[in-house]
């Protein structure tokens, strides 16, 4: 069983929001932020997307130091999902978008590039695997997995018949999503384990993130369908946004934060009661008028938000844990 409740305590965080400025907007793409920022630093690096471009902001001591464009795809092609992910214990910056993957260092400099030959292809969904592989989507169906070193193919796998919307990984496993519903669990071979939601809905999971103990799938319907690891069963579905929800993140193994295009920033807990998950609204913030895009637990349990069509981050501050 699942029980889902309003707010049941204290909030977690100061509802009045700190807010950055930006020299560009985000565009209006899922998981469109992705933050860079080792624990206990007073600095971290925000990059996003605008129009075609990855941009970087960067805030020291709460206040913007850079603003830049960190860089294009090569014949500046358009941009679906920018990411900092972490192989050989270095961070890099992926990029993926039409035709092509990309991979920088986070000062600028080109460490790889990889280019479809399949006409209008695009990659979306990006992770890394084992700290040692990077694994990507392609619209073209396949899962293509990526050495570290250097950024060749070591392995794909035609897994779906549609679209990639995106991959997370949990554990040894992959997690792969598809515009048309489609939520998979591959093994390290890219092979099908199980499926998730193996039948057609046309409603594409848009962002997942992984807890302690669940995977949560966020869908283009404002649904959120919570899973269990050690078993892939399904054990809570509920509708966390009135439209749909374009990322979701998790600030510990019991938070999980999402935001929408309802303008709504939520935060639950996830709580085991006998044989049964609580899920608990402990936080929810409106920006109004904002269509929110992107969503990033920095080090201190503090909440980033990207709004499109805003030239602004806003942070939400953790008050208690």
């Amino acid at each position: 069983g699942c029980w889902v409740l309003g707010a049941v305590y204290t909030a977690m965080f100061d509802p009045k929001p700190t807010q950055y400025n930006l020299a560009a907007s985000a565009s209006l793409l899922p998981n469109n932020l992705s933050v860079y920022g080792d624990p206990g630093s007073e600095s971290i690096t925000l990059f996003f997307i605008h129009k075609s471009a990855v941009w970087q902001t960067s805030i020291t001591k709460g206040k913007e130091e850079i603003h830049r464009q960190f860089c294009l795809l090569e014949g500046f092609a358009s941009v679906h999902q920018v990411k900092v992910v972490k192989c050989n214990d270095e961070s890099i910056l992926v990029v993926a978008g039409e035709g092509a993957v990309e991979f920088f260092g986070l000062e600028g400099e080109k460490l790889g590039h990889f280019a479809c030959d399949q006409e209008d292809s695009f990659f979306c969904g990006i992770d890394a695997w084992q700290n040692s592989e990077v694994v990507v989507g392609c619209s073209t169906g396949e899962v293509i997995a990526f050495s570290s070193s250097d950024f060749s193919v070591v392995r794909k796998s035609m897994v779906h018949d549609s679209p990639l919307s995106q991959v997370c990984v949990v554990g040894d496993n992959i997690i792969s999503a598809d515009d048309a519903g489609n939520v998979f669990v591959l093994d390290g071979n890219l092979t099908v384990a199980t499926k998730l939601v193996g039948d057609t809905t046309d409603v594409p999971c848009l962002s997942m993130c992984a807890t302690g103990a669940h995977i949560c799938c966020a869908f283009d319907n404002g649904m959120i369908h919570l899973y269990r690891i050690t078993d892939w069963t399904r054990v809570c579905s509920f509708s966390g946004h009135g439209r749909s929800i374009f990322a979701i993140t998790a600030l510990s193994k019991d938070l999980i934060a999402s935001v929408g295009l309802d303008s709504k920033a939520m935060v639950w807990h996830i709580s085991q009661q006998k044989d049964a998950i609580k899920l608990s609204l402990v936080f929810t913030a409106t920006i109004k008028d904002r269509l929110l895009v992107g969503t990033q637990a920095l080090s201190d349990g503090s909440l980033m938000l990207s709004c499109f069509d805003s030239y602004k981050l806003v942070k939400f501050i953790q008050t208690s844990k």
